[in-house]
């Protein structure tokens, strides 16, 4: 014998057939078709304001690291060849970074998606300190300033560094 297959609307107390492929009738899914529309439209505006918040947050992030970088005052740097000296005004060449664990969080996503974040080596996001120089300490001071605004929102992030 054939097992029975359930035709009617999967909407407690409905007496209609289903539809296609649908678990319900036309007026239920229809119903449920809207409620699914309003569902998506209310996440998309949930993730606009999301990443409208995490713009607002780089940038006051980014223009408290200008700040720090334009106030910073490098100490110079002698470099010699034996017969010759020079002095670099912007001090020892490097990089700097800002670090955020886990990559996973919704900040690192929006980073990497509008900034141009990376992914760490080891686990975590990078965002590379945008200045135009080669002073390793100019780039740290944006970088740490960048940190503390994170850190203010509650984002894990750290300041790195590095020699050329």
């Amino acid at each position: 014998m054939k097992a029975m297959t359930t035709t009617l609307c999967a909407t407690e107390g409905c007496i209609e057939d289903k539809v296609g492929k649908s678990k319900y009738c036309r007026k239920h899914r229809a119903e449920a078709r809207q409620a699914w529309k309003g569902m998506i439209a209310a996440s998309a505006q949930e993730r606009e304001a999301r990443d409208a918040a995490w713009k607002a947050l780089h940038v006051e992030a980014h223009a408290a690291g200008m700040a720090a970088s334009e106030a910073h005052k490098p100490e110079p740097m002698g470099v010699t060849d034996g017969k010759q000296t020079w002095v670099i005004d912007g001090g020892v060449c490097g990089f700097a970074w800002v670090l955020i664990r886990p990559g996973n969080c919704s900040f690192a996503i929006w980073a990497k998606k509008n900034i141009g974040a990376r992914a760490a080596y080891g686990g975590g996001v990078d965002i590379w300190c945008p200045l135009p120089t080669q002073s390793m300490t100019t780039k740290e001071a944006y970088c740490e300033a960048y940190v503390k605004v994170l850190r203010a929102r509650g984002i894990a992030a750290i300041a790195k560094s590095r020699l050329d």
